[in-house]
């Protein structure tokens, strides 16, 4: 770490050779969040304050409870889980941190990715609001399973046959990585971790990239352009208890 000025700029840390962080970027909002499928789209009917918990949209069709909610709106976003559906009333797990309008868009959908994706492929995202890019510079996998799990599988079931496939889509579709199988995260430079059953439970398995540390750069993606970051499933998961992907990283400000 070095110091100018009083200000702390983190330094590269993979043999010096990854990026430096700009000091205006230890202050800007952090990005946090669900690579979800999208399966309701919506708007509010009525304005929503901050702290509600509560929010009212024109249509819930396809919207469950459990559901990962990402509402949008200008320069601001948000995230949480559905907790319960009363008609086209929808209670939220956290209470909002933004006045939105009935300008906000609402999308709803699970970010539990244990889905069969062998004939056809299903696809998870995120994207960020028009008016904001954001640099994803981690990617961070999670997967539960009743079986043990080791490097020649998938989380506990067998090799897949397609794999799994992460891609960004910024005016060009750039493939990430393809991965079918446990070793398949460290070949591609993911930080891999097995859990034990403890001693009930589920065996565990997390899989995190820095793309800071490991590529010296971070991904960029503009709502402006409907920018994406994505996970197509491809193969069928759903023998395993949970497959979940978030991004991190920060809102970048001109």
């Amino acid at each position: 770490m070095t110091t100018i000025n009083g200000n702390s700029i983190v330094r590269g840390c993979k043999n010096d050779q990854s990026l430096d962080v700009n000091i205006q970027d230890q202050y800007t909002q952090t990005v946090t969040l669900y690579l979800h499928v999208q399966e309701a789209e919506t708007t509010l009917s009525s304005a929503a304050s901050v702290d509600d918990t509560t929010i009212t949209v024109t249509d819930a069709t396809g919207i469950v409870t459990g559901q990962v909610i990402t509402i949008l709106e200008g320069s601001y976003f948000y995230q949480s889980l559905v907790t319960n559906v009363a008609t086209n009333t929808l209670t939220l797990a956290s209470p909002l941190d933004f006045d939105f309008t009935t300008s906000a868009s609402v999308c709803c959908g699970d970010w539990n990715l244990n889905k069969d994706g062998s004939s056809t492929s299903i696809m998870a995202e995120i994207c960020p609001p028009s008016n904001l890019k954001f640099d994803i510079y981690a990617i961070n996998v999670h997967v539960t399973d009743q079986t043990e799990m080791d490097s020649s599988k998938f989380g506990g079931i067998s090799e897949l046959t397609n794999g799994i496939l992460f891609r960004v889509v910024d005016g060009t579709t750039k493939n990430l990585a393809l991965i079918v199988n446990n070793s398949g995260f460290q070949e591609h430079g993911f930080d891999l971790q097995f859990d034990d059953k403890a001693p009930a439970g589920y065996y565990g398995l997390h899989a995190f990239k820095s793309y800071i540390i490991k590529n010296g750069v971070s991904l960029r993606i503009d709502g402006s352009t409907n920018d994406t970051i994505q996970l197509w499933i491809r193969d069928d998961l759903t023998d395993l208890n949970l497959v979940s992907c978030t991004v991190m990283g920060h809102v970048v400000e001109n």
